[in-house]
């Protein structure tokens, strides 16, 4: 007894099931109600999750964006008074009383509170306040640093160091400008207050970020300047407790940082923002809680639970319910497949449930009819399809099996590509080399030219000794035709990189081609006699192409001006000009493609 024969007599043995139908149907019943309910579950919950994180950064981004520009504005205003009040004291056409009385006016008029006027050297000389303003409230250093004088230029205002008031601790912050008559030079300092910021964080904080909410500025040394929660204010932040900031460097607030970001720690995870100011050196530092953030994905996993139990139990009633009226008719089908697995096809079955199971019935007796004659048909199409796919492309196989097209002599017209590859020096590598090895070589190497061609969507005519000649743009028409052409071509070369480092290994040599590439129009079907007959393109193209693979060197991809023009500026070409070329009265203007 065969071994075939032995599996087929396995095979015809009843089997029973390991695990019962109904079983198996109530599994999948519930799987199928649960897994839906939990994929849609997961999938909404992960878009709520994304939306949710766009919609806190947008928040965040906002909130830093409003306290931004306020605090740029407002440091602006304050630099542009100190640089008119500078104007002022340089206007040497009037006197200097003139010029003091001048700035006093500026200063009761305008948003500064005072402003202390320093000699050359940086010692305060007086100081110029607002009406009812004491000088108690307007405290300035009594020399300006080396530093701070020079930080300012002629034409710019200076921000200097941030100060708390000796009085009542108000944070501060220097500005300082420098004013230049025809024999004198004087420093102008100013105050930017930090209260309106401060007002600024502690409304829009508690009004946009709610509860657990932090919102501050802070400087290069990680000094809270500001802070909607009041009581981190003028304090230096504790490097081990840094939350968003602590994967940035103050040093790089100068640079227009943008971060937004989650933090954990051992008390509480955060979602947090940084935007630094473009004119000083600060901070601005937006955090929420992260429950908070994410409060509507708790809502949406209870709901997700509540559903899955309904589902399950619904499932679950179901799928009994229905296991017990499919099992018996399903047990009359699988008899009957087992007839058919046994080519028994005089066997019929009926099924009188009145539902698909009726019609798989019926189905399957259908097939039983059918089943020898496709065996019939399909064995037959094999063995053609077999026998013609050694001569002729698999597009055409295809057809012809299929009655699309008749496998007759003659052909059409068509625009096509024409492609030639030849290995150069082959005489002396065959000269030096067994046959065998010869042909195991052309043959590797045609293999992975073939692939190439068909990967590309090119048509293999021959195999010309060492040389294989192909074609685009038929039997089934493609647009890009010359691009895929010249798309292999490259391919083509590359490749031999790879090629040559095994063949020199195997056989000591490496292989190099040379190729030629031409468009236009030929006659492209099935040529020679009714006995024996070739599928292959004829005409000029054809002509034009094999010789511009004579002519070209070792590794040169040469093509015609038809060829380029038709690929477009896909490829770098470099012109050769015109050559005549054997069976041709007229030039070729050619081309080498760059590989």
């Amino acid at each position: 007894m065969s071994d075939s024969t032995r599996a087929m007599e396995e095979a015809a043995k009843p089997h029973r099931a390991r695990f019962s139908f109904r079983l198996k149907l109530t599994v999948l019943a519930v799987s199928l109600a649960l897994i839906p309910v939990a994929i849609v579950g997961l999938v909404s919950m992960n878009v709520n999750k994304k939306a949710l994180s766009e919609a806190n950064k947008d928040l965040l981004y906002s909130v830093l964006h409003h306290i931004v520009r306020q605090a740029e504005e407002g440091l602006r205003r304050d630099q542009d008074e100190l640089s008119i009040a500078a104007a002022a004291l340089m206007d040497s056409s009037q006197s200097l009383e003139q010029r003091l009385a001048l700035m006093r006016a500026l200063v009761g008029g305008g948003r500064l509170e005072a402003i202390a006027v320093y000699d050359q050297a940086g010692a305060r000389i007086d100081t110029i306040a607002a009406v009812g303003a004491g000088e108690h409230k307007v405290e300035f250093p009594e020399t300006l640093s080396q530093d701070d004088q020079l930080r300012v230029s002629d034409s710019s205002v200076a921000v200097g160091d941030v100060f708390a008031s000796s009085t009542d601790g108000t944070l501060r912050v220097l500005l300082i400008a420098r004013a230049t008559a025809t024999n004198a030079q004087w420093y102008l300092a100013s105050y930017f207050d930090l209260d309106q910021l401060q007002s600024e964080l502690e409304s829009i904080g508690h009004e946009r970020l709610g509860r657990g909410h932090s919102l501050f500025i802070v400087d290069p040394s990680l000094r809270v300047l500001a802070d909607s929660q009041i009581e981190s204010r003028g304090t230096t932040m504790d490097r081990d407790n840094l939350g968003i900031l602590s994967g940035v460097d103050p040093q790089t607030f100068k640079h227009n940082v943008l971060v937004f970001g989650e933090t954990s720690s051992s008390d509480r995870s955060m979602l947090g923002a940084i935007r630094s100011l473009e004119s000083v050196p600060w901070a601005v530092v937006a955090e929420i809680p992260r429950d908070v953030a994410y409060r509507s994905l708790a809502q949406i996993r209870l709901i997700l639970w509540l559903v899955v139990g309904v589902a399950s139990l619904i499932a679950l009633t179901i799928a009994v319910f229905m296991a017990r009226r499919i099992s018996a008719p399903l047990q009359m089908l699988v008899s009957f497949a087992g007839d058919l697995a046994n080519r028994r096809f005089d066997k019929r079955v009926t099924v009188h449930t009145r539902d698909e199971l009726s019609v798989l019935g019926q189905a399957l007796s259908s097939a039983a009819v059918e089943l020898e004659a496709s065996d019939l048909r399909i064995r037959k199409e094999e063995r053609i399809r077999s026998d013609l796919g050694r001569y002729l492309p698999h597009e055409l196989v295809d057809s012809i099996v299929e009655q699309q097209q008749e496998l007759r002599l003659g052909g059409d017209r068509c625009q096509v590509t024409v492609l030639f590859a030849d290995v150069v020096g082959f005489t002396p590598l065959a000269e030096t080399h067994s046959a065998d090895q010869v042909v195991n070589l052309l043959n590797d190497l045609f293999t992975i030219l073939t692939e190439i061609i068909f990967r590309h969507g090119g048509t293999v005519d021959k195999f010309i000794g060492d040389s294989v000649m192909a074609f685009w743009g038929a039997p089934n028409p493609i647009e890009n035709h010359a691009e895929l052409a010249l798309r292999a071509a490259e391919d083509m070369m590359r490749w031999l990189d790879v090629g040559n480092a095994g063949w020199k290994q195997k056989y000591g040599i490496e292989i190099r081609l040379a190729i030629g590439v031409n468009t236009g129009e030929a006659v492209v079907g099935n040529f020679g006699s009714k006995e024996r007959m070739e599928y292959t393109a004829i005409g000029d193209c054809v002509n034009v192409a094999a010789r511009l693979e004579t002519i070209a060197r070792p590794q040169q991809v040469l093509i015609t001006q038809a060829t380029k023009e038709a690929a477009g500026d896909l490829f770098d070409y470099v012109p050769l000009g015109s050559r005549h070329v054997v069976g041709r009265r007229a030039a070729v203007e050619l081309f080498e493609v760059v590989v």
